[in-house]
């Protein structure tokens, strides 16, 4: 008897992504309520699939299985990227909080804090400090150039709210900053410097 080889196809997935404005949405919204527009999103698997929303929800159907980026990007926010692991037989959903950037028009009890580290000896940039406000949940890492930015929802202090960030980086001795921060304020800080352990 001859045997025949049976090829399967493969099974294709989809991925549904939804995109919120972080500042606005508490953390029990409905998405609809929250959406961000504008949003453009780029999957990378091999090739690269773009698309741009007016509402803030994408769904990518027929996907193969195996690992994607996904990049998102929208004026006035800062960009975000994340991993997402399609797997055979299953539908993926993807919930994103995109934060304001520095450009994002300043209102109410929100704030900004950005800035660049670098390093003491030779002023070239570190990338991969996290900066953190003590006391608070705002942090951030350096990126490759070594810049940061929080953003603050909820300063209320109309005389000035004490903030002290932490910079911390495993090749380099741990600093303190510490400022004044007023509801709808922007501060650019000085380049702060570490020096190596």
């Amino acid at each position: 008897m001859v045997m025949t080889e049976l090829k399967l196809r493969p099974q294709k997935m989809s991925l549904l992504v939804h995109v919120v404005d972080d500042l606005k949405a508490p953390e029990d919204y409905l998405f609809k309520d929250y959406y961000l527009k504008k949003v453009k999103i780029r999957i990378s698997h091999g090739a690269n699939f773009i698309r741009v929303s007016r509402i803030g929800i994408f769904y990518f159907s027929n996907l193969a299985e195996g690992d994607y980026t996904v990049t998102l990007s929208c004026p006035n926010y800062v960009t975000e990227q994340r991993q997402v692991t399609i797997t055979s037989g299953a539908s993926s959903e993807l919930q994103v909080r995109m934060k304001p950037g520095y450009d994002y028009k300043v209102y109410g009890a929100v704030a900004f804090i950005r800035g660049a580290v670098v390093d003491a000896l030779n002023n070239r940039p570190i990338a991969g400090v996290r900066v953190r406000a003590l006391a608070r949940t705002e942090e951030a890492l350096t990126d490759e150039k070594g810049r940061y930015m929080l953003y603050f929802k909820d300063v209320i202090d109309a005389g000035g709210e004490s903030i002290d960030l932490t910079l911390n980086h495993s090749l380099f001795q741990s600093a303190l900053k510490t400022l004044s921060l007023l509801p709808g304020q922007k501060i650019t800080m000085e380049t702060l410097k570490l020096t190596k352990l």
